[in-house]
């Protein structure tokens, strides 16, 4: 994995028995906790206080960073006593709560199967089930896309959440095959070879059923363009942790536009470089919900928007039930997103 070093951090990402920390520059190596690696230091704290020393941290940065070392690399382990408030060491244990109000409990290891923690017996209460289900880490690609047309580089985002390779790079014809959203169509005929340029029209669109009908229709790679995003190209979406083979890059309506009405035919580049992951435990986005985890929120529901499986949606991300323009709950905007106008996709509808 890789991980930046710079002046400005952004300390709540971990990663399997590593620790880093995130900014958009300069990429190094990630590196081992203390007790596998004691290249700075003994422990956290010896550890973090050379890592100052050499990188100039301010003392907000490295007692933030001290407490994420401590917090994953010398955190409780199997047997220890848990709460809230002294949880297990993070992504190897959780903690198996013996009590319905989550005051105490014992560090267990991780399941090596996920599924582990949804097994009847398996965990006394659910607090300890999603405590478990933590154990899976919440990661974002970290990386950079390169889109080129004419010698010029275009700004664009690179689609997260997808199972790619870490580099994917193409070169062809650009083609317009805005009609697999437009028409819905399933093939955009005369794309084998070529660069497919998409424009979205609508927010309600599977990223993921997308790319799959441009690799039918044989583009090397794709380009989406949103007609509702006009001059931010750090707008892609998410794949839905579904297999994606070709470079698909997002830029800004208007370069949609121009690409459009003065580039069709002329060879566009495009290389999408996956650099590694930032994981955290808790989304930010919400937490995981599934048949098997519904949301305890109140007034929360699972759109299933996150995780797709043979084309079917089998996890979101537990979100507030929505509400019209008097604060009411708004059974038809779970339809409709009227503040945005457009329809929602008919598998966000559930609970």
């Amino acid at each position: 994995s890789l991980c930046p070093i710079e002046d400005s951090f952004d300390l709540d990402l971990v990663d399997g028995s590593h620790y880093f920390w995130r900014s958009e520059l300069s990429f190094r190596q990630c590196m081992h906790c203390p007790a596998h690696d004691p290249v700075y230091g003994q422990n956290c704290a010896s550890s973090i206080e050379k890592i100052s020393q050499m990188f100039h941290l301010s003392t907000e940065n490295e007692d933030s960073l001290l407490e994420l070392c401590t917090n994953f690399c010398e955190g409780r382990t199997k047997g220890k006593r848990c709460s809230r408030d002294e949880p297990c060491s993070t992504a190897s244990h959780f903690c198996d709560f013996h009590d319905v109000n989550n005051d105490f409990g014992v560090c267990q290891e991780c399941p090596t199967d996920i599924n582990d923690c949804y097994e009847a017996g398996f965990l006394a209460y659910e607090s300890g089930r999603r405590d478990c289900l933590s154990c899976r880490m919440h990661c974002d690609d970290i990386g950079r896309s390169k889109l080129v047309i004419d010698d010029i580089e275009i700004p664009s985002d690179f689609m997260h959440l997808a199972i790619q390779e870490s580099i994917l790079a193409a070169s062809g014809p650009i083609i317009d095959c805005s009609d697999l959203i437009r028409l819905g169509v399933d093939i955009c005929i005369g794309a084998r070879d070529k660069v497919c340029l998409v424009e979205a029209n609508t927010k309600n669109i599977k990223y993921w059923d997308l790319s799959q009908k441009a690799e039918d229709s044989g583009c090397v790679a794709l380009i989406l363009n949103a007609t509702y995003n006009e001059t931010n190209s750090k707008a892609c979406g998410f794949h839905s942790y579904d297999e994606l083979g070709i470079p698909f890059v997002c830029i800004s309506s208007n370069d949609g536009r121009r690409i459009r009405t003065s580039t069709i035919g002329k060879i566009a580049s495009v290389e999408v470089n996956i650099l590694g992951q930032a994981c955290q435990k808790d989304s930010p986005r919400g937490s995981i919900c599934s048949e098997k985890i519904p949301c305890s929120g109140e007034n929360e529901f699972c759109p299933y928007d996150k995780t797709v499986v043979d084309g079917e949606y089998i996890e979101g991300w537990c979100k507030p039930c929505p509400i019209d323009g008097y604060g009411n709950p708004s059974q038809l905007s779970c339809y409709f997103d009227f503040y945005e106008g457009y329809a929602r996709d008919s598998q966000y509808v559930v609970d």
